[in-house]
């Protein structure tokens, strides 16, 4: 996360001093940009892929959990931790629906109560 940070803010402030505010070596920083991406960042980057299209799909409707089962029925065999952890990492929310509200009466008339 932090080496994450140094990334994105090397063009606007020095990275020595990024990594002495945030406390993390130079050498570390470079060494993490040199390294390829772990299998489990590459196996995130397809699931959040599947996340994504399942949420588009239901217009932005579906929550972590209603998600995650719908991900199950297509054999998507994936903890509902993960598919949370990646929902919530990139902005990923469900719609709640709108409470039940009868609309039975008019009262908006002039007419003498029965």
């Amino acid at each position: 996360m932090k080496y994450k940070f140094i990334k994105t803010h090397a063009q606007d402030f020095a990275v020595q001093v990024m990594c002495g505010v945030l406390g993390v070596s130079r050498s570390g920083y470079y060494g993490w940009l040199k390294r390829p991406p772990s299998a489990r960042e590459q196996a995130d980057e397809k699931a959040l892929a599947d996340i994504r299209a399942m949420h588009n799909s239901s217009a932005g409707r579906l929550g972590q959990r209603k998600l995650w089962q719908r991900l199950l029925e297509l054999g998507k065999r994936w903890g509902r931790g993960r598919v949370a952890r990646l929902m919530s990492a990139h902005g990923l929310t469900g719609k709640p629906r709108r409470a039940f509200r009868p609309v039975t009466t008019d009262s908006a008339h002039n007419l003498p109560v029965a």
